[in-house]
């Protein structure tokens, strides 16, 4: 009997970590296919998100002659959304799904209402039309950041109550105050400072940052969908448990990102044939 537990544990631990080497080694694989395809970053970075963005460049951050993948409002939105997700991790919210207090929803709401103003009015500047005030890539970004972070408390709630077991899951606010906004604003204050340096070394890791970010953002929607799409509700223990179903969303992730970029390319070739034409 003994020495049959000790199988038992021993297959255990051997399932795991084909688990997380499954996951692991697709993140590998993909970075570095990414990093070792032969065309500059900019430019592989560009093609990756351009179904995700219009990436006009008036209205991009530069680094030198390089340019971010996303403009300045997706930058803060993607770049809003992961910075949330790390503040939430390293504050152990990760088996949380309670919703926040209506203070933080309004105020995460309000967030996404001041981005609709700020984009409309840039929209109204850019089709020449009468706007209220000067649109700027720094208003762009903010309150780009500001509807990343309403995103990503969405997201979190809808995953936890969807991805998590009841034995594990705890029905406690994810953001216990409207008060933990502010740790969140330095972060993203921190980010666009970076930004502002316009340094040629760190134009790499940024854009790559952003990158990830939006993979994340698409499988993680892909995760939730997955699993209540495939029996997996409220069954997960641990993240290890979610392993298959991550690379799978992964995946998902790269065929979705990819099909839009590309159908994005042809209808942009098609209107400039035409044009010229």
């Amino acid at each position: 009997m003994k020495n049959d537990s000790q199988a038992g544990i021993q297959t255990s631990r051997w399932w795991s970590v084909r688990r997380l080497l499954s996951v692991v080694g697709l993140l590998a694989v993909s970075i570095g296919a990414f990093l070792l395809a032969p065309w500059s970053l900019q430019d592989k970075s560009l093609a990756a998100l351009h179904g995700l963005c219009a990436q006009q460049p008036g209205h991009s951050f530069w680094f030198g002659d390089a340019r971010l993948p996303f403009d300045a409002r997706m930058t803060g939105i993607y770049g809003g959304f992961l910075i949330v997700g790390i503040y939430l991790l390293s504050r152990g919210r990760l088996y949380r799904s309670g919703p926040p207090p209506v203070s933080v929803l309004i105020t995460a709401a309000v967030f996404v209402a001041i981005m609709g103003v700020d984009g409309v009015n840039s929209t109204l500047n850019d089709f020449g039309m009468p706007y209220v005030y000067e649109p700027s890539n720094h208003l762009r970004y903010f309150t780009g950041a500001m509807t990343g972070t309403s995103l990503a408390l969405f997201i979190w709630m809808i995953a936890g109550g969807v991805l998590w077991s009841p034995q594990v899951a705890i029905d406690k606010p994810i953001m216990r105050s409207w008060k933990e906004f502010l740790p969140i604003a330095t972060l993203v204050t921190m980010f666009w400072a970076l930004l502002q340096m316009q340094v040629a070394f760190l134009f790499a890791p940024i854009a790559v940052f952003l990158v990830i970010s939006a993979v994340i953002v698409v499988s993680s929607i892909a995760l939730v969908a997955l699993r209540l799409a495939t029996g997996g509700f409220q069954k997960a223990l641990r993240p290890l448990d979610l392993s298959r179903s991550a690379v799978v969303a992964i995946l998902i992730a790269y065929a979705v990102m990819s099909s839009i970029s590309g159908a994005r390319f042809m209808l942009e070739s098609m209107a400039t044939v035409q044009a010229g034409g």
